[in-house]
């Protein structure tokens, strides 16, 4: 396949990348969040007086924001790698079940859009799959 060429599987590619690309606005939004508290805490000098008890937000800023990065670039990397760089590249069956794994995997771990999406992508290759062009040898 030509990489000038538009993938054959255009809806199941734009799922898995519109997944992709809500990760990276989540991570975004999860590190702009917390540099604004992490910000706010260290120019009260510690008497942080938001949502968070300033007893809680050192802690959270040390062990779950980085804990929370790691999980959703992970989570971008996997649904690049293993389902829209092997749509890009035509190899649909894999696609489809990593689609399937990554999709719910994503959704119990809370990537619940993304998730959505990768199942919905799952579905979208599984039909174009069924539809497709017949076997030229008229085998099954």
């Amino acid at each position: 396949m030509d990489k000038a060429t538009i993938p054959e599987n255009r809806l199941g590619t734009q799922m898995a990348l519109s997944a992709i690309m809500i990760n990276i606005v989540f991570l975004l939004l999860l590190l702009y969040s917390s540099a604004l508290i992490f910000r706010s805490y260290f120019l009260s000098g510690g008497n942080y007086s938001g949502y968070l008890p300033s007893s809680l937000v050192f802690p959270t800023m040390i062990y779950l924001v980085p804990l929370a990065v790691i999980l959703i670039f992970s989570w971008t990397l996997l649904d690049y790698l293993y389902v829209y760089r092997k749509l890009v590249d035509g190899y649909v069956n894999g696609a489809r079940s990593n689609a399937l794994v990554l999709g719910y995997l994503q959704l119990i771990l809370g990537g619940v859009i993304p998730g959505i999406l990768l199942i919905i992508c799952h579905s979208v290759v599984r039909d174009d799959g069924e539809s497709g062009p017949p076997n030229p040898l008229g085998q099954d």
